[in-house]
């Protein structure tokens, strides 16, 4: 299977007809995505069972996630691509292996699993009997009512990740 990319064209950045706080949308997105599961969940929960001796490798891998991060967001500002594009002009074979990775991230249980005994813990306390796998479906209906309900799937995201990061922020501000 041949990949076929147009060759990448050079423009002028076109004026800016939005206000400033209505374009932030693409911006609470990409916060969203740098506050991951890794840092929240992950790692304190690793130095907690295992030591502050692991510290290093959590820095070392939110240092290479904000690095990712910002130029991924570079490349997409500047030619209006997107990363897989952009990869695909390097090297061609990345699209299958990040189509994978993504499958592979996105539609194992593990995420959800965890997820859900988490919000049953937060909700009910960590001794409640409830079975795991039913939090795991419950949490996959709400990510599949998110992704599936609405018309405009970036708006509802965008919408899930601006109240998640709400969450985020008095969770923490709670938690100090």
């Amino acid at each position: 299977m041949l990949i076929s990319i147009q060759p990448l064209k050079s423009e002028d950045l076109p004026e800016r007809t939005r206000p400033i706080l209505v374009m932030l949308g693409p911006g609470i997105v990409m916060a969203g995505l740098a506050i991951g599961s890794g840092e929240l969940i992950m790692w304190p929960w690793i130095t907690s069972v295992v030591g502050a001796q692991l510290l290093w490798a959590a820095a070392i891998g939110i240092f290479l996630q904000l690095w990712v991060n910002i130029e991924i967001g570079r490349w997409s500002i500047v030619t209006g691509e997107s990363p897989f594009t952009g990869m695909a002009r390097v090297i061609k074979l990345m699209v299958f292996l990040f189509v994978f990775v993504i499958f592979v991230g996105k539609f194992l249980p593990g995420w959800a699993r965890e997820t859900g005994i988490a919000l049953r813990d937060l909700i009910f306390g960590p001794n409640h009997d409830s079975p795991p796998w039913l939090w795991t479906a419950i949490i996959f209906a709400i990510v599949a009512a998110i992704l599936f309900g609405p018309k405009v799937i970036y708006t509802a995201v965008e919408r899930c990740i601006m109240g998640l990061i709400v969450v985020i922020i008095i969770g923490l501000l709670y938690v100090v």
